[in-house]
C-alpha cells in the first residue's frame, strides 16, 4: 500500500518536472511520500534481507522526500527520488511497479 502511494506521488510529480504543478502542490506530493515511507518504517515486517533491501530504498527516497517538501524549487529531490526506487521493481514483485519504466515515457 505504501509504495503504491509512493508510485502514485511520483507519477503526479511529473506534472511539477513540467511545470504543470504549482509548486505547493509538489511539496504537499513530497509530503504525501514522506507519509507513507514513515508509514512503510512503522508497519512493514518483512524477512532480515528483504527489508535491508527495502531500507536501501527507503531511506534515500525519505530524504529526497523531506528535501522537496522543505523547498519545492529542488527540482533535484524530485530526481533523487526516483533515483532511490529505481530498483524496487527489480528487488521486489509488486505489480503496482510493473510497466513502471513504460508509462514514464508515456507521460
Amino acid at each position: 500500500k505504501g509504495m503504491g502511494e509512493v508510485h502514485a506521488a511520483l507519477d503526479d510529480l511529473r506534472h511539477y518536472e513540467m511545470g504543470h504543478m504549482p509548486a505547493n502542490m509538489a511539496s504537499a506530493r513530497a509530503g504525501d511520500v514522506a507519509k507513507a515511507v514513515e508509514g512503510i518504517f512503522a508497519e512493514c515486517k518483512l524477512a532480515p534481507e528483504a527489508d535491508a533491501a527495502l531500507h536501501a530504498i527507503l531511506v534515500p527516497l525519505l530524504g529526497a522526500a523531506k528535501r522537496l517538501e522543505q523547498d519545492s524549487s529542488d527540482l533535484a529531490a524530485v530526481a533523487a527520488m526516483r533515483e532511490a526506487v529505481s530498483s524496487y521493481p527489480q528487488r521486489f514483485d509488486d505489480p503496482q511497479w510493473q510497466g513502471a519504466d513504460e508509462s514514464a515515457h508515456a507521460h
